[in-house]
Order: C-alpha cells, then sequence, then structure tokens
C-alpha cells in the first residue's frame, strides 16, 4: 500500500511538469505559424504594391493637367499643392490628383511627380498644348502615347491586326507582356480608349478594332514637321488635328454641368476643336485669344 502511495505521490508532482512542457510546445507551434502566416502576408503585401509601368488614367485626362499649366500659369512650373485646385482637388495629396500626375509624366508631357513635387511641362507637353501647327501636335500625342513602353511594345505586337475580345486581350497581356491579371481591366480600358482619342482605330469585317498607330518612322522631328506644315497629313494616320479652342457660353449648375460634359464636349471634339467653358478659366484671357 505504501509503494503505491508513493507511485500516486511521483505521477501527480509530475503532472504540472508535463503540462508546462505541453503549453511550450504549444507557443512554439503557435509563433512559428505565426511567422510563416507574416511571411506570406509580406509577399501579398509586395505583389499588390508593385509599381504601375503603365499610367492610370487616359492621355486625354493626362492632357487635362498639361492644359492647367499653359492656360492658368503660362505654361511656367507650379507647385503640385498649387496645381490640384485648377483641376478641382482641394488638395494635392488626393489619390485620384496623384494618379494623374503621375500618368502625365509616364506619358512624357509633364516632369514632377508626388503631393510636393514642382511640375513643369516637357517639350512634348509643350507640343500638343501650345503648338505651332496641327502636324507638331499629332506627332507630340503620338510620342506622349509611344513614351509608355507597354503601350508602344502592345501596338507593334497588334500592328495592323486585330484586337481580339476582352478575355483574349487579357490572356495576352498577361502571358506576354507580363501586366498583372487584376490590372487587366485597367490596361485594356486605357489603351483602347487612348487609341480611340487618337482616332487611331480602324475596324475589320467583323467590326474589330484594329491598331494602325505603329508610324514612328514617319514621326518627324519639331523642325521637320513645321517645314512640312503645308501638306495635309496622310489619310491613313487618321491622329486627331484640332488646334482651336471652342469657347462654350453657357448657364452653371448640375444639370447645365452635365449637359455641357455628355453633350456639348464630345460634339465639339468630334468637330476637332477643345472644348472651353467660362468655369475652366483662371482668367479671361484664354477665352478671348
Amino acid at each position: 500500500m505504501a509503494n503505491n502511495t508513493e507511485e500516486s505521490a511521483d505521477k501527480a508532482a509530475n503532472v504540472p511538469s508535463a503540462a508546462k512542457a505541453q503549453a511550450r510546445g504549444a507557443k512554439s507551434k503557435a509563433k512559428k505559424r505565426g511567422k510563416a502566416k507574416k511571411g506570406k502576408k509580406t509577399k501579398v503585401a509586395g505583389a499588390q504594391f508593385q509599381p504601375w509601368t503603365f499610367p492610370k488614367v487616359t492621355l486625354e485626362e493626362a492632357i487635362e493637367l498639361a492644359q492647367a499649366i499653359e492656360e492658368k500659369n503660362a505654361g511656367n512650373p507650379i507647385l503640385a499643392e498649387h496645381l490640384a485646385p485648377m483641376l478641382s482637388f482641394r488638395k494635392a495629396a488626393d489619390w485620384r490628383f496623384t494618379d494623374i500626375l503621375s500618368s502625365a509624366n509616364q506619358y512624357g508631357i509633364t516632369e514632377g511627380t508626388g503631393s510636393t513635387a514642382t511640375v513643369s511641362l516637357t517639350e512634348i507637353g509643350r507640343d500638343i498644348v501650345a503648338p505651332s501647327s496641327p502636324l507638331q501636335r499629332q506627332a507630340a500625342l503620338i510620342k506622349a502615347l509611344e513614351s509608355v513602353e507597354l503601350f508602344r511594345k502592345v501596338s507593334d505586337f497588334y500592328a495592323s491586326k486585330p484586337i481580339p475580345e476582352d478575355e483574349y486581350f487579357g490572356n495576352t497581356l498577361t502571358r506576354d507582356f507580363g501586366v498583372p491579371r487584376e490590372r487587366v481591366p485597367t490596361f485594356i480600358s486605357v489603351f483602347q480608349t487612348n487609341l480611340g482619342y487618337l482616332k487611331a482605330f480602324t475596324s475589320d469585317s467583323k467590326g474589330r478594332p484594329v491598331v494602325t498607330i505603329t508610324k514612328r518612322d514617319s514621326v518627324a522631328a519639331p523642325a521637320v514637321v513645321e517645314s512640312s506644315q503645308t501638306q495635309p497629313p496622310s489619310e491613313g494616320e487618321g491622329v486627331r488635328e484640332f488646334l482651336d479652342t471652342c469657347f462654350i457660353l453657357m448657364p452653371f449648375g448640375s444639370w447645365f454641368d452635365r449637359y455641357f460634359k455628355e453633350i456639348y464636349v464630345p460634339a465639339t471634339k468630334e468637330a476637332g476643336f477643345e472644348p472651353l467653358r467660362a468655369d475652366g478659366l483662371f482668367s479671361a484671357g484664354a477665352g478671348h485669344q
């Protein structure tokens, strides 16, 4: 009986030690699992924050920023904090403004990015917003599109060929050009909108768009463009020619603003002009000109 009592006492004494050892083992496993999860999260975050290799906004939207610099600051360099309100943003740190600013840099029409930057027009930007001839602007528009390496490569890949449906186009972008799957819809939207803006589309017999703007060799330097400005652009080039501004005099307000954006702006651009309303002016000078 005495031996049994001693054995029971020994077992009881060992129970806390065994429990502690088990607890230590559980904590060790939990730490390992935590480290593993943390590592996985880091990898996912890294994938999500890869730098964008193409602009998030269209060329037309980026040009609006360059036009604001030209029309409201006489084309001179300007602080981002002063430029943002000209585009109806309250702060330069607004992500929508920084996206436009970053895109304008990628198109090569401005220099300086970030909410604290000094933003200035490049030669391409000046040739777009203040050209000396329609042909000079045409050349600058093409250069702006092709300043984005990825746009240039995709244009070359589909040169004179129909662009397939979005599903197959997206697969090609991911497989052959390394565009992350989650960014494919943005690429397709911006790329095709840009080509439409430059009137670079023709259609095949099935109505599918065909890339026709792959004429880097035919884009002359500014001096050459100026010397041949009396010659009309070739029919196949099909790039926008507008140079003049159409000043639209109309009331302001929610209904009128919508009517201006949805009716007047598309019709004016289709006619070959840049639409301008009084609330788009920093001063009356641009309208008088």
